[in-house]
């Protein structure tokens, strides 16, 4: 059928987000991301079946992390920071690179429900916040085409519970009934405390859920890199250079494409793309449907009045995850920046000392006290050739910085009470069917 290849069509579109399903609670997945459910791997449906993310925290306990013998620290081991210095026990030709929870940034609305047969509902949980739950519709075609031990349907249910690991969707499947509300309901009512669900009847209802999911799923990042040249110990002189060294804008090449902003139309992570008031140029690039805006220090306009360089921080100093390109022998404090806003600091340096022809870098990651600690780890000693691997390695490192970061009770607490706003505000305008709430769902 058409729906049916649709479905199919949706299918492959997502798994350029997501993994086969055989890797779904694989914490060494082999790509970035979660799978959705394949119901070809579910042997029956008399419970319904829900899809956690991997914990992606690690003990601190377990890792190994000490500044080499060999070398002068990256990073000094400070208050408040974990410094990652390398792990002897990690290899990571042998480590595959994946995405940290992924089942939260996994844009299933988009893809599972708007613009396909679906229908919406309200109701409340325990403690009378909104809930909002979507079940998808199948056809007796569609139900006989289903090859799983029993037909199912799809259901996404939305709450306004605290920002945790756990994630505040949950994603079932359920047995594909004649009345598949009333088995949701009689389901989650122990863990929800719902009662009854009312269908939603705003014929925009489909769209709003559709933004609400952009507002929450992140699939864009900025951060920032800071050039520190030899022998510069704070942030007025950070954030004061406007000369750069032949081994940084090889990097700047290495780590992304120099884009023009005036005019530009992807992603721009906050940077002024018609008057050129954050500069003229950055650095831009993509980790499959990851986009990355890069806030390069010396790219950002240089007020020679201002000894803060207020321009130049108000963009960096308000990125979770800051690359610091150091030169020279000292090591980086990262408690020299004063940011309230930046949890990790990643700190890359030209490795010198390397005897081959190719080009070495060093790498150490400092994350504030609060956020956990997460793949991939560094090996020890935490030296990388400048390849695509690499490339891969920090651009995965960074994105799973930032998604650990959420976690820390200062983003987390922002974050619950953006998406209780976000759900409360439509659920005022809904309105919804006042009877009849048990209805088919299949066609």
């Amino acid at each position: 059928s058409n729906n049916n290849s649709n479905n199919n069509k949706v299918d492959s579109n997502l798994n350029s987000f997501i993994l086969n399903d055989n890797n779904l609670h694989s914490a060494s997945a082999p790509s970035f991301g979660l799978a959705p459910i394949n119901t070809s791997n579910v042997s029956h449906f008399s419970d319904f079946d829900v899809t956690h993310g991997v914990d992606f925290r690690i003990s601190r306990a377990t890792i190994t992390s000490r500044p080499s013998f060999l070398f002068k620290p990256l990073i000094l081991d400070v208050k408040d920071f974990f410094v990652e210095h390398g792990d002897p026990s990690i290899d990571i030709n042998e480590k595959r690179l994946f995405m940290i929870d992924m089942e939260r940034h996994t844009p299933y609305y988009e893809f599972y429900f708007y613009g396909k047969p679906h229908t919406n509902y309200m109701g409340t949980d325990k403690n009378g916040e909104p809930v909002f739950v979507s079940i998808e519709k199948k056809n007796k075609e569609e139900l006989d085409m289903d090859y799983s031990a029993a037909p199912h349907l799809r259901v996404l249910i939305r709450t306004c519970k605290s920002f945790s690991q756990t994630g505040e969707d949950e994603w079932l499947l359920i047995p594909a009934s004649k009345s598949p509300v009333k088995e949701l309901i009689t389901m989650k009512t122990d863990t929800l405390g719902f009662q009854k669900l009312l269908e939603i009847l705003n014929p925009d209802i489909d769209k709003q859920f559709l933004n609400l999911e952009k507002s929450l799923v992140f699939t864009r990042y900025k951060f920032g890199i800071l050039y520190c040249k030899a022998g510069q110990k704070d942030e007025t002189q950070w954030f004061s250079n406007t000369e750069t060294s032949a081994y940084f804008e090889e990097f700047l090449d290495f780590i992304g494409t120099r884009v023009i902003l005036k005019d530009w139309t992807s992603f721009r992570g906050g940077l002024d793309t018609k008057n050129n008031a954050t500069g003229t140029h950055s650095v831009y690039t993509k980790i499959n449907n990851f986009e990355v805006m890069f806030h390069v220090s010396t790219l950002l306009p240089y007020n020679p009045d201002d000894t803060q360089q207020l321009e130049r921080k108000r963009h960096i100093g308000n990125d979770v995850v800051v690359f610091i390109f150091k030169e020279g022998n000292d090591s980086f404090d990262p408690t020299a920046i004063k940011t309230e806003f930046t949890h990790i600091f990643v700190v890359i340096q030209v490795d010198l000392s390397s005897s081959n022809n190719k080009r070495m870098y060093r790498v150490a990651v400092a994350s504030k006290d609060g956020v956990h600690s997460y793949e991939p780890l560094l090996p020890d000693p935490p030296i990388f050739e400048k390849n695509d691997r690499f490339k891969d390695f920090i651009l995965t490192k960074a994105i799973n910085s930032e998604r650990a970061a959420m976690y820390a009770p200062s983003f987390s607490q922002k974050m619950t009470r953006t998406r209780r706003t976000l759900l409360k505000n439509i659920a005022s305008s809904v309105n919804v069917k006042k009877k009849g709430f048990f209805g088919n769902l299949l066609n």
